[in-house]
């Protein structure tokens, strides 16, 4: 481990600087005062509304005082009423009327001064006519002055039978006195003004060196852990830009630091992967010396038959007697055959002991379940056994090296062997579960214990007895199956006796079964949690 470099210090800023607060404090102040500034404008429209009020109550109290001179005229001449002269009085210009003109019930004009009655009746002959009742209504157009239009029924005696209407602007004539036109206008001032004054002021001390910093922060964050940000800014900011670099010649002594650590984990990972082959192949050999007791005796059976044979053939030749060519013929065939079993038996060990070849590999179930089942045939706790093979057809192929899966399969064949002391009933299943293979052995001994559970799959835990195991193979069974992206579990199963499940991924998941992610992503498929090879199944 090399020695840690130290960063080198931030020199402090050299002038005193204006707080952050203080920056957002006179740029808000700044913008009230041009909001306050601009409201001057919102105050004069409510005047000028206040003025229309007034301009619509004359209007309505000139048309009050016409329709009662109207009223006066018709009671006074019922026959021939002079209308007309009645409304040239208040032909005036001093009251800037723009329609007056009175109507009958089918809007024909009685007596007219200025403008034309509508065609149809509108909402305040309406109101005149059938509810005899005063209206008034409010004209506003975008291209023209707003104006006040009043309509009042004349009624001499009984029900109206004329209606006097009245026009009359509520303002000068500038189109800027329009309320719609004018609102329009204030807005769009009053929001250019706030936004340069908030462009301005903000931008140069918040935005500017806020983007730097951003930008700053992105080309460390790329591994540049050389840069160094500099920012014309308020105090806040530049204490913000002075970690930001500290941070950055952190990351740079941190950065050579984790290379020479990463160098050690990588010669770490390198011998921890040599001693999971020596814990596996120490497992193998364990297995295999167990295989060889059983094997010992199986083999002495055709040798002692061979030597027999070899005695036999010895005593015919020594007597010469007839028949002594068929009888060595038969007996020297008799000795191949024992001879042939003898070599098969030494194979199948041979082959089991053998170190299995590096990478990826596949084996078939069907297969690899058939030679375990042949090599441990041989064994005295399988002699009693009554083995049952439950297998679907087509089983695919599984991403596992052949003599690892029959390394894997022999140990749980040999613990279930003799959990039921070589007597009972073993029933091996296997099926397809989406991508994998679920290969399950169910036997008939006690089951499992609590406290045997807890500890099953723990290296050297072992519930035989001292020299008949040393408590390695469910253990490197476990790192095997793991290593391929699968799971082996164990549980009580409900009929009784101990149920061990090997989950084994399919072949054409080799690629992704081999790394973290790819498990992970596969078992979030299957909607089921990472285990660690202890749980309960169901069965």
């Amino acid at each position: 481990m090399g020695s840690e470099s130290e960063p080198a210090p931030i020199s402090k800023p050299a002038a005193r600087r204006p707080a952050l607060w203080a920056d957002v404090a006179l740029t808000l102040a700044l913008v009230t005062l041009a909001a306050l500034v601009l409201n001057a404008g919102l105050f004069w429209l409510i005047m000028r509304q206040v003025q229309q009020d007034g301009r619509v109550a004359m209007a309505e109290q000139l048309t009050s005082y016409v329709a009662m001179a109207l009223e006066s005229e018709a009671r006074a001449s019922p026959d021939a009423p002079r209308y007309r002269q009645v409304l040239g009085r208040f032909e005036v210009e001093d009251l800037d009327v723009v329609e007056l003109y009175l109507v009958d019930q089918g809007l024909q004009p009685l007596a007219s001064i200025r403008g034309k009655p509508p065609r149809t009746l509108d909402v305040g002959f309406r109101t005149a006519f059938f509810s005899r009742k005063p209206h008034v209504g409010i004209e506003d157009r975008l291209s023209a002055r707003p104006l006040a239009v009043v309509t009042w029924p004349v009624s001499p005696v009984g029900p109206p039978v004329a209606a006097l209407r009245v026009v009359m602007p509520l303002s000068g004539g500038s189109l800027l006195e329009s309320r719609p036109l004018f609102l329009l206008v204030y807005l769009l001032s009053t929001g250019l003004v706030i936004t340069l004054a908030g462009y301005v002021l903000l931008r140069r001390r918040l935005v500017v060196p806020i983007q730097q910093l951003r930008l700053g922060t992105a080309q460390i964050a790329a591994g540049d852990f050389e840069h160094r940000v500099d920012v014309d800014a308020s105090a806040e900011l530049v204490a913000l830009t002075e970690s930001l670099n500290y941070l950055a010649a952190s990351l740079q002594s941190y950065r050579q630091r984790t290379n020479e650590q990463v160098e050690h984990l990588e010669e770490a990972n390198r011998a921890l992967a040599q001693a999971q082959e020596d814990l596996i192949r120490t497992a193998r050999l364990a297995s295999v010396g167990q295989l060889a007791a059983g094997i010992a005796h199986e083999v002495g059976n055709p040798l002692a038959a061979v030597v027999g044979y070899v005695d036999l053939l010895q005593a015919e030749w020594a007597s010469g007697g007839e028949g002594s060519a068929d009888l060595a013929e038969d007996l020297l065939e008799r000795t191949g055959r024992e001879l042939e079993r003898i070599d098969l038996i030494l194979r199948d060990l041979i082959d089991y002991a053998r170190p299995s070849q590096e990478g990826q590999g596949e084996a078939t179930v069907e297969h690899t379940l058939r030679e375990t089942l042949s090599t441990l045939g041989y064994q005295p706790g399988f002699r009693d056994l009554e083995v049952e093979s439950l297998l679907e057809p087509d089983l695919p192929m599984v991403a596992i090296q052949p003599g690892k899966l029959h390394q894997v399969l022999v140990n749980l064949l040999l613990n279930a062997s003799d959990a039921m002391q070589g007597t009972g009933r073993l029933e091996i299943q296997a099926q397809r579960e989406g991508d994998l293979v679920v290969l399950r052995v169910h036997d008939d001994g006690p089951g499992l214990s609590d406290q045997v559970m807890e500890h099953l799959f723990e290296p050297f835990f072992t519930t035989k007895p001292p020299g008949s195991g040393v408590g390695l193979g469910l253990a490197t069974s476990q790192s095997i199956v793991q290593s391929i992206g699968g799971k082996l579990r164990a549980a009580n199963h409900p009929s009784g006796g101990a149920v061990f499940e090997l989950s084994l991924p399919c072949a054409r998941w080799a690629s992704s079964a081999a790394s973290p992610r790819g498990r992970s992503d596969r078992a979030a498929s299957q909607g089921s949690p990472p285990d660690d090879g202890e749980g309960t199944l169901e069965t």
